[in-house]
């Protein structure tokens, strides 16, 4: 949820409102009353906590609930009226020439940068000047905290890049990665920190263990090039070690 963009409107009780949302309602003389009967609007930026809307994003969110309630009351008389007509297919609402009309189209594909691969010069002295070590590495990068900036501004959310060895679990490095500029750019420089982590350390593992697709795409090029197995697994039992106790003492 925190790293797919979007606007969220739901209905929740009292005291999971904010004091600025109380004041709002207050100020536009509205009252609401019992369980889930309090409106709460969020905008979700990948990288960031959930925030207010801007006012771009009011406007934008009031006309796709008013474009879903017109598609609700619809659905309701005509259940098919969601089914796809063509597979991988997703109705939407355009605005057509005078009114809003139903179309039905295939998702954009999303396209997410590499990051540059380590120069030659660089590969050859890492190759020559540290020895590989029978280590594997587990290696995750999760949200962990948030990072409150003054003033009113969003809060993003601290990315743990955690290198825990497997077999003793030692902490071989832990860096604090935050969405600024933005959430492709902090992705972008995890190799880099990696290979920093490395360097201080002044070896080389000979496999490297990680949980998500992502981050396997984007530390799989520098592993190719320094000669450093790498492979997916849904259990990294040291580093989970490491980051439950990390967040019992937080």
């Amino acid at each position: 949820m925190l790293e797919i963009p979007h606007l969220e409107a739901s209905f929740e009780d009292r005291e999971v409102l904010s004091d600025k949302d109380r004041q709002v309602i207050k100020s536009l003389g509205l009252r609401f009353r019992g369980r889930q009967e309090w409106p709460l609007f969020r905008s979700y930026v990948p990288g960031c906590l959930p925030w207010f809307l801007t006012p771009g994003e009011a406007r934008f969110l009031t006309v796709a609930l008013q474009q879903a309630l017109d598609v609700a009351s619809r659905l309701r008389d005509n259940p098919s009226l969601l089914e796809p007509l063509q597979p991988g297919h997703l109705m939407v609402r355009s605005l057509g020439d005078r009114d809003w009309i139903d179309e039905w189209v295939e998702p954009a594909s999303i396209r997410v940068r590499r990051p540059p691969e380590l120069r030659e010069e660089s590969v050859v002295a890492l190759r020559e000047k540290f020895v590989i070590q029978p280590w594997r590495l587990e290696v995750d990068l999760y949200g962990m905290s948030a990072i409150r900036e003054r003033g009113d501004r969003r809060p993003y959310l601290g990315y743990h890049l955690l290198i825990v060895e497997s077999t003793r679990g030692f902490i071989i490095g832990g860096d604090l990665l935050v969405a600024d500029p933005s959430f492709e750019e902090m992705w972008v420089q995890v190799p880099g920190r990696f290979v920093g982590t490395m360097t201080r350390l002044g070896s080389l593992p000979s496999e490297i263990v990680v949980r998500s697709e992502k981050l396997l795409y984007y530390l799989e090029p520098m592993a190719e090039q320094l000669g450093i197995k790498i492979r997916l697994s849904g259990r990294l039992p040291a580093l989970d070690r490491i980051r439950r106790e990390f967040e019992r003492r937080m």
